[in-house]
C-alpha cells in the first residue's frame, strides 16, 4: 500500500538516532534516508535482502527488519511503497521511496517497464545522479575507480559514491558525491562517520 506523506515537521535527531543504530542498512542507505527526508533527493529504492540458507536470516527477524524500516519511513514522514520478492531460499523486501506520491509513482512505472536505455536515464534523473554518469555507464565508458587519482580514491566522499564515474566527465561528477558527502555530514553526523568505516572495512575485505 501506499504511504502518504502528511504536513508534520519530522523529528530529525530522533531520524537519525534511529538510523544510526539500524545494523541492517548500508551506510548510504541511511544517507539516502536522510536526504529525502530534507527533500534533497527526489527517489531511492531502498532494500532489505535475506538469504535464509546461508547467513542466519530467519523469516522472524527479516519481517522484523522490513517492520523497522516501515515505521521508520513512515515516522519520518516519507511516502513509500513496499514491494516483495521470494525464490526459494531468497526474500527481498523493496521500499520505494519518494519526495511525493508522484515520484513514487513514475519509479514503480520504471521498473514495471522492462530494461532499456530510456527507463535507465529516467531512474538515473529521479536518483539525482549526473546525466554525464548516467549516459556514459549506458554507453560502457565508465571510469574504472582504480585510475583514479589519488586524493579521489582515498577520500573519505568516496564513501558516498554510489554510481558509476564516468570515463569523460567524473571530475565534474566527482562534485556530486562530495555535495552528497557533506551534506550528510552536516545532517547527521554519526551516520556520516559510520558509513566511512564501513566503507573502509569494505575495501579491506
Amino acid at each position: 500500500m501506499f504511504q502518504e506523506r502528511q504536513s508534520f515537521e519530522r523529528k530529525e535527531s530522533e531520524l537519525d538516532h534511529e538510523l544510526a543504530v539500524c545494523k541492517f542498512l548500508s551506510g548510504n542507505d541511511k544517507a539516502d534516508i536522510i536526504l529525502l527526508s530534507e527533500e534533497k533527493k527526489k527517489a531511492a529504492v531502498i532494500s532489505i535482502i535475506g538469504h535464509l540458507r546461508d547467513d542466519g536470516t530467519t523469516e522472524e527477524l527479516f519481517e522484523q527488519n522490513v517492520a523497522h524500516l516501515q515505521r521508520i519511513l513512515n515516522d519520518a514522514n516519507l511516502p513509500n511503497d513496499l514491494l516483495r520478492d521470494r525464490d526459494g531460499k531468497f526474500i527481498d523486501a523493496s521500499f520505494y521511496v519518494g519526495s511525493n506520491m508522484t515520484t513514487i509513482a513514475q519509479l514503480r512505472a520504471l521498473r514495471d517497464s522492462g530494461h532499456d536505455q530510456r527507463r535507465t536515464i529516467a531512474e538515473g534523473r529521479l536518483f539525482g545522479f549526473p546525466e554525464t554518469a548516467v549516459e556514459g555507464y549506458i554507453n560502457g565508458k565508465r571510469k574504472d575507480n582504480k585510475t583514479l587519482p589519488e586524493d579521489v580514491r582515498m577520500s573519505d566522499a568516496r564513501a558516498f559514491l554510489n554510481f558509476r564515474l564516468s570515463e569523460d566527465h567524473w571530475a565534474d561528477e566527482w562534485k556530486t558525491v562530495e555535495v552528497r558527502a557533506k551534506t550528510i555530514e552536516s545532517l547527521a553526523p554519526e551516520i556520516y562517520e559510520a558509513t566511512i568505516k564501513e566503507a573502509g572495512q569494505d575495501r579491506e575485505g
